[in-house]
């Protein structure tokens, strides 16, 4: 298998450009399990495999890819996993059969993959998969905080949302400094990619090596992204075209006070990426800064939800809580 890796903070168009990626014919960009980062970040829970754990894991895997929240074109059985891990000394097989089975089903030969603090799994991500490349996307993070605001599955409003920007872009920097990363990993705005998509699109299949194809423009029609946009309340602009315009929404959402906190915490990074300022922060002393940060936080939007999300949609966000707190919550295993 040959991978893709998305790293993107939530809120960030992070199912738009896997759609949009699962558009060409050589890729396939199912909704995210976020199986990488579950069982990455916990492989200490079964590996170094003894015949207990990997059953456990098995079991695990499994019951992970039956609860995630998004809607495949496959699925597998429990006897069709451990007949295609075989005695497979490392998680990798179990990743492989179920994303070999999706892009099958596509008639694709690579995976592209949303995972949330993919940053965290790098190491997991290229000791299993040395050939990966990563896609770097990042959005406004006044955008961010106000699609957090009026999204109903996503808590915590304009603190939450900027602190965990903040984290992400920060932490992800970090880790493209390293020569091996630098070059596998191709850089982009979101809201590039949503005023020049085909240009943006372009650059992005000239870094993974392939030629750019128009009907990546078109994925919002593929019936298995208009299902899962029909099922996950956060997810219904995929059914969607590109929309060029979904850029500065936070002027109409956001208040004066949230816009000035984000851009007192982001200031740095937001010159970075490149994105302009409403307020002159960078004049103000850290101190001052500090004492004004403290002082809105009290005054941040909440992010109460416009609308509640769907019983079908609690429930399965249910079971997945229940199973990822079963796999956290295993001992590690002592060989």
């Amino acid at each position: 298998m040959r991978y893709t890796f998305l790293i993107c903070s939530e809120r960030s168009g992070s199912n738009l450009v896997t759609s949009l990626m699962s558009g060409h014919p050589l890729f396939s960009g199912p909704p995210p399990t976020h199986m990488f980062r579950l069982f990455g970040l916990n492989k200490g829970h079964y590996l170094p495999f003894t015949p207990e754990s990997r059953a456990r894991f098995l079991t695990d895997f499994h019951d992970a890819r039956s609860t995630i929240l998004g809607d495949w074109n496959t699925s597998f059985t429990p006897d069709e996993l451990l007949e295609a891990c075989g005695d497979s000394p490392n998680m990798a097989a179990a990743f492989d059969f179920m994303y070999r089975r999706e892009c099958d089903s596509d008639g694709a030969s690579q995976a592209f993959v949303k995972e949330n603090h993919t940053y965290r799994l790098i190491p997991f991500l290229l000791d299993h998969w040395p050939d990966a490349r990563f896609v770097f996307q990042v959005r406004d993070p006044r955008d961010v905080a106000a699609s957090w605001v009026n999204t109903s599955s996503v808590p915590g409003g304009v603190k939450e949302a900027v602190s965990i920007w903040c984290a992400d872009q920060s932490q992800t920097i970090e880790c493209l400094s390293a020569p091996r990363l630098e070059e596998k990993t191709a850089q982009i705005r979101y809201e590039d990619l949503i005023t020049h998509p085909s240009e943006v699109l372009n650059g992005v299949c000239r870094h993974l090596e392939v030629e750019f194809d128009a009907g990546m423009l078109s994925a919002h029609q593929n019936p298995r992204t208009t299902r899962t946009a029909k099922q996950v309340d956060a997810w219904s602009n995929l059914q969607r075209p590109v929309m060029s315009q979904n850029a500065g929404k936070f002027r109409s959402v956001l208040t004066d006070d949230d816009v000035l906190y984000i851009e007192l915490k982001c200031a740095k990074l937001m010159k970075q990426f490149g994105y302009a300022m409403l307020n002159d922060v960078e004049s103000i002393a850290p101190t001052e800064r500090e004492r004004m940060l403290v002082s809105l936080e009290g005054r941040l939007s909440s992010g109460k939800a416009q609308r509640p999300m769907s019983d079908a949609e609690a429930q399965r966000r249910e079971r997945r809580l229940a199973l990822i707190s079963r796999v956290i919550n295993q001992p590690e295993v002592r060989p």
